[in-house]
């Protein structure tokens, strides 16, 4: 799976602090449900996944923070494989 372009959906949401436009100073706490990304491991345990976009629960488009995730396979729960 490594290499292959995906989407997830995930079961419960994961949350980010990310910076707040309004106020770079503070940060504000963001709901993500759906990543978006390439797969760059693999293992029983999850996917380690490269992030492309990253969308809240009323799939509002959030700037990625982090250039990487490692997400557990219990988070999951939709895979679709776009490559």
């Amino acid at each position: 799976m490594n290499g292959k372009k995906i989407e997830l959906v995930l079961h419960t949401p994961i949350i980010l602090e990310l910076p707040d436009p309004d106020h770079p100073e503070k940060l504000r706490n963001e709901t993500v449900l759906r990543i978006r990304g390439v797969v760059t491991a693999f293992s029983e345990a999850g996917m380690q996944i490269e992030i492309t976009d990253l969308e809240d629960h009323r799939r509002h488009k959030i700037m990625p923070v982090h250039e990487g995730i490692f997400i557990p396979h219990h988070k999951i729960d939709h895979c679709f494989i776009h490559s």
